[in-house]
């Protein structure tokens, strides 16, 4: 083995990717070298496939031999994409082939190769591809379900656990994983407890029983048991536990609206909140046929969740309209406004969880003094309150409508700068609104943060004010536009962003990656792909940011041209992240993805990144 070839040799030993090439000597192909992810595929050992013929790859389907195609593009340097055949283990293996021919002598004495990739395409491998996208998928999907939930073999033996089961049974995570089910019940409690799951199992139907749940620092949770059978997920046969854990009922903080009425009889006033369920159709249809029972279950929840945020002083009330006024004491109108919107966050996400967009929480905060109450001493209070606070939110609603239609004719642009992490600008550059508009549209949104159209507008503000900045600054650099996801999760919205990007001007398009920013977790990578395409034609690419260090890229096409990581989910310190970020990058690279990292402290941290293998950086402002 040549010098040169040693040297790819020993780059690609430990390469994950099956790796393989060959070249021609005294006349015929043979193999050049491979590393052990190829020699895995062929079933044989690494030190039995040195200088192998050309034979080894035998052509697909009847197609033409493989060779003449191979010494083509080793002689031209053309790229080559080719399925072969190989015998492994006597049997025939499908393979793709995707490489180039490589001159790695020097004028004098050339020395051609064709360096290939080769993947598993077999009807096996996608198969196990298959399952192995199941199980990903049936993992985010628990992950960010906030019920205590595991998922169990027919042995009983736990495979899945979610986060919330880990802090119910107070042990790590890693913990449970792989464990008997039994451990987490006490040894005269298992019988019983094995026994109904069993009969659930037998007869295909849910099982209900109270338990007592074995935590990890000795004690004993109350918990409402339910196991059910899944069938065959993955190629296995799995059941599911989930654990409700009986809650104590919180006392009530006194009438809501008796206490109002008796601020407002002496003179005071009192800041009212509103948090309203919205769009229980929604609801309905994401509970289906169990929103008839669940309905009074789902607002006592809310209630609940509610009653837990308040402090002592604090006062609510549950409304015939499926809403609550809450009477906030000692704090201010903004203070209010941002925990009546924290509480709707709350209450959301104990009723729905993070991965759904069906359903929404409204809140609404205002000052109600008693010159406010109307003359007619009769009138429902309630229904005054009421009307207030919807009246309240629409003024906010049109105060962000003035705001963004300033934003529009006056915000200009304040781009962050992209560069190298060696700290060699690059051209591009991350479109952000100037101040003060980003203040005041941040503002804006906040007080209405659960309305995806104002989040949405903004977006549209920014893109908008991009073409000026374009034209009059005559910049010649791709611009990064940012874009919130969830933003487009609605058909409405996406097709009314489609129709302003399409409307822009071609010298603009040519020149805008779109970065989707803030993926929802556990969103099915078919909704990101969609996306991908639907805006990927009118524009110069797109990006995408990564919501974790271990994001799964499936294939998305040949539009995303980057993604982008927050310095803040990087670890130094944590020698299992630090082999995390480097696979993130091996694996963005070979799909030709740069990689961006934003918000990097200091030159000394990007240096870093540097010798890691980022392409792009921004510095922290």
């Amino acid at each position: 083995m040549s010098e040169s070839v040693s040297t790819i040799n020993e780059l690609f030993k430990h390469f994950p990717a099956p790796i393989i090439a060959w070249w021609q000597q005294s006349g015929h192909l043979s193999l050049a070298f491979c590393n052990a992810a190829f020699a895995q595929l062929c079933s044989r050992e690494l030190q039995s496939m040195a200088d192998l013929p050309g034979s080894l790859l035998m052509p697909v389907d009847g197609q033409s031999d493989p060779g003449p195609a191979i010494v083509r593009s080793l002689t031209q340097g053309t790229v080559l994409d080719i399925e072969v055949c190989v015998t492994a283990r006597g049997r025939p293996r499908r393979l793709r082939l995707l490489g180039q021919g490589i001159d790695l002598g020097q004028r004098h004495r050339p020395q051609p190769i064709f360096l290939a990739v080769a993947r598993d395409v077999s009807e096996e491998a996608k198969q196990a591809n298959a399952r192995a996208t199941t199980e990903r998928m049936l993992s985010a999907v628990i992950a960010n379900i906030h019920l205590p939930l595991l998922m169990l073999t027919q042995d009983a033996r736990i495979i899945l656990a979610n986060p919330a089961a880990a802090r119910l049974c107070e042990r790590p995570l890693e913990e449970l994983m792989g464990q008997h089910l039994s451990v987490l019940f006490t040894r005269q409690d298992w019988p019983t407890i094995a026994a109904r799951l069993e009969n659930g199992l037998r007869n295909e139907c849910e099982q209900r029983s109270a338990a007592r749940v074995r935590t990890g620092q000795g004690g004993l949770v109350d918990v409402e048991l339910r196991g059910q059978p899944m069938g065959e997920i993955g190629g296995k046969i799995m059941r599911m536990v989930t654990f409700s854990p009986f809650d104590p009922l919180l006392p009530r903080n006194g009438d809501g609206l008796a206490a109002i009425q008796q601020t407002l009889a002496e003179g005071g006033a009192v800041l009212a909140g509103r948090v309203q369920i919205i769009g229980l159709d929604d609801m309905r249809s994401t509970f289906g046929e169990r929103w008839g029972h669940m309905r009074e279950q789902a607002l006592a929840i809310a209630e609940q969740t509610i009653r837990q945020s308040l402090k002592p002083g604090d006062q609510v009330q549950r409304m015939p309209d499926e809403s609550f006024v809450i009477s906030f004491a000692a704090l201010s109108e903004p203070e209010a406004s941002l925990k009546a919107q924290m509480i709707a966050d709350k209450v959301r996400l104990r009723l729905l969880g993070s991965g759904t967009a069906d359903g929404r929480v409204e809140s609404a905060v205002t000052t109600v003094r008693a010159s406010d109450l109307p003359e007619n001493p009769e009138q429902d209070l309630a229904d005054f309150l009421v009307r207030k606070l919807v009246t309240r939110r629409e003024e906010s609603r049109r105060y962000t409508q003035t705001l963004l239609r300033d934003a529009m004719s006056k915000a200009s642009l304040d781009p962050r700068q992209v560069v190298r992490p060696e700290g060699f600008a690059l051209p591009m550059q991350i479109a952000e609104l100037a101040y003060p508009w980003r203040q005041q549209i941040s503002a804006a949104v906040a007080t209405v943060s659960d309305d995806v159209n104002a989040s949405f507008e903004a977006d549209l503000v920014t893109l908008s004010v991009a073409i000026d900045w374009r034209d009059l600054r005559k910049r010649k650099c791709k611009l990064i536009v940012p874009v919130k996801f969830e933003n487009l999760m609605l058909p409405r919205l996406l097709d009314r962003y489609v129709d302003v990007v399409r409307n822009l001007p071609v010298e603009l398009r040519e020149r805008v990656l779109l970065h989707l920013t803030r993926t929802p977790p556990g969103i099915a990578s078919s909704r990101i792909g969609g996306m991908v395409q639907t805006l990927g034609p009118y524009c110069w690419g797109i990006g995408l940011e990564l919501p974790s260090l271990d994001y799964t890229l499936d294939p998305m096409g040949n539009r995303v041209g980057m993604v982008s990581l927050s310095y803040n989910i990087l670890d130094y310190g944590d020698q299992q992240a630090h082999a995390r970020l480097t696979r993130q990058l091996r694996s963005c690279h070979l799909r030709k993805m740069k990689v961006l990292v934003e918000d990097v402290p200091d030159s000394t941290q990007s240096l870093r990144l540097a010798a890691d293998g980022v392409d792009m950086v921004t510095l922290l402002r």
